[in-house]
């Protein structure tokens, strides 16, 4: 097994069943495993020691990279599902995100004036421009006049999953599963005695406990929800600050317990620390598919394992010629559906760099 990314695919099972016969010990034994596993597992109403197949994505416009994710895990669903357990591949949507990150998916469709002023909003309540609509419409392939115009109420996270499930169901022959990432995180803050654990948790790995906190800072226009993600730390371990990290401002103080309540307050997340090492708690046994290359997901494997813990099995499609179109709109995969079904019947896919997956980008001959 490679230090982080694992692309053989028998490893990655092997790996797993390992984990699944060592899951009972780990519930009786580890009280924050098992709460996390709990939340989890009822919102999705599985079995608690179901082997998880987990994916995390902001809630950006269809791109090819995020339907290979969905697909790679259920290739890996079918061979954990060969040896006898059914794994269940989940995508968790990060809505509770600013566009900083990943602006390269969303200048194609974003006027240039007005970047700056969405790159300082989030997902979950950023107002879908019409002009935004019908442009990634159009680079999916949705070309009738005026669809855009049904998409005007929705906010812009909500319009972009509406749209690849609408791909999905056109193109795979299998069900997504799809569960706010979001809502994971804040009925984990919420329950008092889980998170004081988690926050233990993070501290014996060396890792800071920060989280955000989706701020309605200014009254709501067409354009602009009004809502900042301002930054949430602990000044005590019951009292918190809140600030504004791009314009460097103190914004408020008050009991933690107060802040789930707070008026201004409209979500609650986690950092990326945090998000990735609640992923890696709740993907035990499982796999956490990303989209490769993320030094975050480097670093917190090295911090996770060394204190002692089993390194996450995380892999990603890393075949060159995938990776080198992965950011292209997801709806130029409907002329794929032969490669799609073949990788999923043919079930003889061994790495994740088969070039197979550099079919599903290539142009025809």
């Amino acid at each position: 097994m490679t230090t982080t990314y694992e692309s053989s695919v028998a490893s990655l099972v092997d790996h797993l069943y390992q984990d699944i016969d060592m899951t009972q010990i780990r519930l009786e034994t580890d009280s924050l495993y098992r709460g996390l596993r709990e939340l989890f597992t009822q919102l999705l109403s599985v079995p608690i020691d179901t082997p998880l197949i987990l994916y995390a994505e902001q809630a950006d416009p269809p791109i090819v990279k995020n339907l290979g994710k969905a697909l790679l895990a259920e290739v890996l669903k079918k061979k954990i599902g060969e040896r006898g357990a059914n794994a269940k591949p989940v995508h968790m949507v990060l809505y509770d995100d600013i566009f900083g990150s990943n602006s390269e998916v969303l200048r194609p469709f974003i006027p240039k004036n007005y970047m700056t002023r969405l790159s300082r909003q989030t997902y979950a309540f950023a107002p879908v421009l019409k002009d935004y609509a019908k442009k990634v419409l159009e680079a999916n392939g949705f070309f009738p006049a005026g669809t855009e115009n049904a998409y005007g109420h929705r906010r812009l996270g909500e319009f972009n999953i509406e749209l690849r499930n609408k791909i999905e169901q056109e193109i795979f022959p299998f069900c997504v599963e799809r569960l706010s990432l979001s809502n994971v995180e804040y009925q984990l803050i919420a329950r008092s005695d889980l998170f004081k654990a988690y926050r233990e948790f993070l501290l014996l790995l060396g890792q800071r406990i920060t989280l955000y906190a989706s701020w309605q800072a200014e009254p709501r226009s067409p354009t602009d929800s009004g809502i900042r993600r301002y930054l949430v730390s602990f000044s005590s371990p019951t009292s918190v600050k809140i600030s504004d990290p791009l314009k460097r401002q103190h914004v408020a103080d008050m009991p933690f317990d107060q802040l789930l309540a707070d008026p201004h307050v409209k979500r609650i997340s986690l950092n990326n620390t945090g998000r990735g090492l609640m992923i890696y708690l709740l993907a035990y046994p499982g796999i956490y598919v990303t989209g490769g290359g993320s030094q975050y997901n480097s670093d917190l494997s090295y911090a996770y394992s060394k204190h002692g813990f089993r390194s996450p099995l995380l892999t990603y499609i890393n075949q060159n010629t995938f990776i080198a179109n992965r950011m292209r709109p997801a709806g130029l995969l409907r002329s794929k559906k032969g490669v799609i079904y073949n990788i999923l019947e043919d079930n003889n896919i061994s790495t994740t760099y088969d070039l197979r997956f550099g079919n599903l980008v290539e142009s025809p001959a």
